[in-house]
């Protein structure tokens, strides 16, 4: 019995962890936002270039 409790405490807290993890951690297009034209980070980049970075931002999300 108790080491089913173990388990289930264990599967909380890896649940648990992985939400903050997530909620936490940027992905690539809350990166690509921030470097947006309207986004906080210095625009330094040209049409092109965000372009790419928005595909990509695109692909590693899906």
């Amino acid at each position: 019995m108790l080491a089913v409790l173990m388990t289930w405490e264990a599967m909380v807290a890896i649940t648990l962890l992985q939400v903050v993890v997530t909620w936490i951690s940027d992905d690539e297009l809350q990166i690509w936002c921030k470097k947006c034209v309207f986004g906080t980070a210095p625009f330094s980049r040209n049409v092109a270039d965000q372009n790419k970075a928005l595909e990509a931002a695109i692909k590693d999300i899906s």
